[in-house]
This record gives structure tokens, sequence and C-alpha cells, in this order.
């Protein structure tokens, strides 16, 4: 078999859906298929974490001027979905593919239907929006929506199989296997990690540190994730300089920091669903608008805390939240138990099984 992957990021994006793309071609990988991926040159792109892992990368041209008109999705594109067509087809034509998966919220039934007169490939889309209509054999949304079984209804034709839900939750092998050795937790917290996502432009790092600041717990240990694309690494290390805080730039021991944290501060991503794999209790700050219905549907099913929206929430509010939620050891450990149970770290697994056996 041969899938391609057409998945960007960027400063503005974020690295979340070309992580959770790497995922599943890891899990496709180990069933033999041979997978590469069609990616735009945007800043903050990841194109060589991409080939660091063995997969080849076909480059789209960075566009010349960033759009202004459209929405803020069709932005995220950088040229028109007409144009990505017109390039990833170029690319894509004449060879020999099985599996064509998109995840960009930019792309719709416009660039799908344009893929279908190219090639004889089957596709599946990743999404989390259920916005826009799509023409695919296979759509995965591995959140949790208070409407789940619903909501792609009117976007997608009735044949169009559907993989809802966090049992097929995107999330890298080195966590289900830390899964293996997870320690139950106490719900008292000795140490809180920082993952803002992987990105960050509007350092609501430093917000999150002021109000651990405000908290005056300097008998916490604090451990601050950033990517390596992070604009600010620089400014947040010269300035945060307490002993209790320690620093991991573009680190690969997440699924470690994740095991041996009380408690987490983060966005409502697809770190969402790592945490939830090994038990970490959260507190969410969404820090984009995708991620407000699946942070308040985690609040809801006592999964994580949503404190809302990161742009909307001071240090103060913050330290408050994180203050009462200090004094609540039950409700982590509660927590922390229900979220074990959410995910179990196969998702990528059940997903290729589909792909493979379609």
């Amino acid at each position: 078999m041969n899938v391609y992957f057409r998945v960007d990021a960027s400063l503005d994006i974020g690295t979340g859906h070309v992580m959770r793309c790497l995922t599943l071609a890891e899990a496709l990988r180990q069933r033999g298929v041979k997978s590469a991926f069609v990616s735009r040159e945007l800043s903050g792109h990841i194109l060589e974490t991409i080939a660091s892992q063995g997969y080849e990368v076909y480059r789209l041209r960075a566009p010349a001027l960033t759009a202004a008109g459209g929405s803020l999705y069709a932005r995220w594109l950088g040229v028109s979905v007409a144009e990505d067509a017109v390039e990833t087809l170029h690319i894509l034509r004449e060879k020999p593919i099985d599996w064509i998966i998109t995840d960009h919220y930019a792309l719709d039934t416009e660039w799908e239907q344009a893929a279908r007169t190219v090639t004889r490939a089957r596709l599946m889309v990743i999404d989390d929006l259920a916005n826009r209509h799509h023409d695919c054999a296979l759509l995965l949304d591995q959140n949790l929506h208070a409407n789940l079984k619903t909501r792609y209804r009117p976007w997608v034709a009735a044949e169009t199989r559907l993989l809802l839900g966090p049992s097929f939750a995107l999330v890298r092998p080195a966590f289900e296997h830390q899964r293996q050795k997870m320690r139950l937790r106490s719900g008292e917290v000795k140490s809180i990690l920082i993952f803002m996502g992987g990105t960050d432009p509007e350092n609501h790092t430093a917000r999150v540190l002021e109000a651990l600041r405000i908290l005056g717990r300097t008998d916490i240990q604090v451990n601050v994730v950033l990517g390596g694309t992070n604009p600010h690494i620089t400014a947040l290390q010269a300035h945060w300089t307490a002993s209790f805080i320690r620093w991991h730039v573009q680190t690969s021991a997440m699924p470690q920091l994740m095991a041996d944290s009380d408690l987490a501060i983060g966005g409502g991503g697809t770190a969402s669903w790592e945490r939830c794999c090994l038990g970490l209790p959260t507190i969410i700050l969404s820090i984009a608008e995708n991620q407000e219905s699946i942070a308040a549907e985690l609040d809801h099913q006592q999964l994580a805390v949503y404190a809302g929206r990161a742009q909307d929430l001071d240090s103060a509010q913050l330290a408050k939240i994180l203050q009462d939620l200090l004094l609540e050891p039950t409700r982590l450990r509660q927590m922390s138990e229900r979220a074990t149970a959410c995910v179990d770290g196969r998702g990528a697994v059940r997903v290729a099984e589909v792909l493979c056996a379609s």
C-alpha cells in the first residue's frame, strides 16, 4: 500500500496536525505500508521533522504573500484551494496511491473532488470541526463532542465511514508504552507540567508562569515544554530563572514528563489525548476556536478542568483556579482515573487496521 498525507504546520496552524499524521504513518509503517507527505513551506513548518522520521516529503512552495481575505482557515492554506489542488495533484499524478489522507481545515469537497479527477486513490479526512462538506470514503474525528454521533451527518455522504471519538485518538506509541508502567496518582501535586502547544505564538506560556508566580508555591516543581519553533524561547528562559522551573525544548521525553507530573496546564489540542492516555489531570486553556467545544466536553465528563479561552483569562484568575484545585486531591485522583479509562493509546492501530482492510 502507498499512502500520501496532505498536511501543514505553521506558527498559526501549530504542529499538532502533522504530529498526529506522523503517528498514523508509523502505525501504517508497522503494517508494511509506505507513506509520504505533501506539505507547504509555511513559516514555522516542520518538514525536517517529517523527513527525519524516514518519510519522503514533497514540498509545496511558500506563498508569495499571506492571503488577506477569506476565513481564518482559508488563510492558513496560504493559497486558494484550487491552487493547492493543482500543485498537490501535479506531484501525485502517475504515482501509485491507495489512500490520500488530508488533515487541513481549509480543504473540503472542492479539493477532494479535484483529487478524484487525477488519482483513483480513496480519500480519508481527519477533521475536528464538522463545518464543511467532504467527499471521502473515511472520516476520522478523534475528539469528544456532545453531539459526536450526529455532527457529521449534514457534511458527508451516507456511505462515508466515520471513525469517531477518543478510541481512535492518534496517540504516539511511546505513550502507550509509558502507560504500561504508569503509576496511580494520589491527587497530591508536587510537579506541574506546562505545554501550550508546539508554537504558542501568543506566548500563553508566560501567562501561565505568571499565575504560578502569583500562587507562590515554590515547593512545586514546574516543567515547561516548548516546541522548537516557539518564537519566545530566548525571552522566556531569560525572564523565568527560578530554580523550581525546568525547561524542555523540542523534547522527545514528553511521555516520561507526563507520567512524572501530577497536574498539567495546557491547550486543548492533540496533547489532550496524550494526557488522558497517561491519566494526567489537566487545566485546559483553549488556544484556538476549534478547541473550545472539545475542552468544554472534557470538563463536562470530568476528564479535565476547562478554565476558558487563553486570551480571555488573566494570570490572577488562573492562579485562583489552580489554588482551588490543589485543595481537592480526591477530585484530581478521580479525574485521573476517568481520563485513563477514556484513551488506551491504541487509536492509531485501530485506524491503520481500517485503512489496510478497506
